[in-house]
């Protein structure tokens, strides 16, 4: 498993390398507090079994900078620069169990990565960030952060697209006791 963690970690820095950014520190890697904190035991295989597909339209960019688990800075294909926060999910805080592992998780999967913003009802939050599901790829990252463990389901309301479908993926993640559900 170390072996496969070390290739991960080499092929991310070279795709990071190749968008102009650097590596991160060691200082910046999660350390084992107890708890499974290992970043090489949380990235799995990101295809998941969702059978969620992609938006046709919605907005394109550039994540730039991650913020929390749950918010990222993405350059649109405008030009314009949007605070994004993940739509009807919530990973804890950096401070706390496993928020330092969900920043370092979506850090990982999503900086410097193109991704497609799908709005719903309400379009932003009342910080007056942009409430968005980010697909990356063909793959919705906020029900990613769910399948991981990383974050919890949230009412957004009117926003509830995908709630169904987030609801039964944190109950299979609750009863695995994967993530925060193992504390």
């Amino acid at each position: 498993m170390k072996f496969f963690s070390q290739i991960f970690l080499a092929l991310a820095a070279a795709v990071l390398a190749l968008a102009g950014c650097s590596q991160s520190s060691e200082s910046e890697k999660p350390k084992k507090e107890g708890h499974e904190t290992s970043q090489t035991k949380k990235q799995k295989d990101l295809s998941g079994s969702s059978s969620l597909k992609p938006p046709a339209g919605g907005l394109k960019g550039i994540v730039i900078q991650v913020l929390d688990g749950d918010m990222i800075a993405v350059k649109l294909t405008s030009g314009k620069t949007e605070t994004v926060h993940l739509a009807l999910v919530d990973t804890p805080d950096k401070k706390q169990p496993y928020g330092k592992e969900a920043f370092t998780f979506t850090s990982t999967n999503l900086t410097a990565r193109e991704v497609t913003l799908e709005t719903d009802a309400q379009e932003r939050d009342k910080e007056g960030n942009l409430l968005a599901y980010v697909w990356s790829g063909d793959k919705l990252f906020n029900e990613i952060l769910l399948q991981q463990g990383f974050a919890k389901m949230t009412g957004n309301p009117p926003n509830a697209k995908y709630k169904k479908e987030f609801s039964s993926v944190e109950t299979k993640v609750r009863k695995a006791k994967t993530g925060i559900w193992s504390i």
